[in-house]
């Protein structure tokens, strides 16, 4: 008799606890996301948010940028913005972010944000998504030019000719993940 009355409540708190997660996926999913923008560009060590062109670099700047393509081993950083609106009572709260980042409807790149993001009721919290980005795999070429210009189309300045960034993002709440992206888009 105790042991099926114990089965009965651990059944039940388990149930209990299912149902809870699936609720919180649930709030999490039904906020409002909205990609506010990209800042806080570096390469080698040199904030570029700064610069108003390749040729304003101090010659140190330079220097470890030019090492850095030459060696490969540094790394394009930014953070991608993401306003989230939580329009319910309860808080929410999102442990981890799968997310896509698409230029012009090509892919990028990817990657898990583990940084627990919580949102009060009835209240919008900025997310800054890191991401860490190798340019010499991405251009054409290893120029600081060419550098300049993925920098220039991915943080707006490049204002010739307008590009589309998508954003998907896929949130994990109580170990469990949703199953479909979420599609911000942003043009720039």
């Amino acid at each position: 008799m105790k042991k099926a009355v114990f089965l009965t409540c651990l059944a039940s708190a388990a149930l209990l606890c299912g149902c809870s997660v699936f609720s919180s996926i649930n709030t999490v999913k039904e906020c409002n996301y909205t990609f506010a923008g990209l800042d806080g560009f570096s390469y080698a060590g040199v904030k570029l948010d700064k610069l108003k062109s390749p040729t304003s670099l101090t010659l140190t700047d330079s220097i470890n940028i030019l090492t850095a393509l030459r060696d490969k081993n540094a790394k394009l950083t930014f953070n991608t913005l993401i306003d989230i609106e939580n329009p319910h009572s309860g808080k929410a709260s999102v442990e981890k972010m799968d997310w896509i980042l698409f230029l012009d409807d090509v892919e990028m790149l990817s990657g898990i944000n583990n940084d627990t993001v919580k949102i009060e009721p009835n209240a919008t919290t900025r997310a800054a998504i890191q991401a860490n980005i190798d340019p010499t795999k991405v251009l054409n070429g290893n120029s600081l030019e060419n550098l300049w210009t993925l920098y220039c189309k991915l943080s707006g300045r490049d204002t010739t000719k307008s590009s589309k960034v998508t954003l998907k993002l896929k949130p994990t709440v109580g170990g469990r993940t949703a199953k479909d992206y979420l599609t911000l888009d942003k043009t720039l």
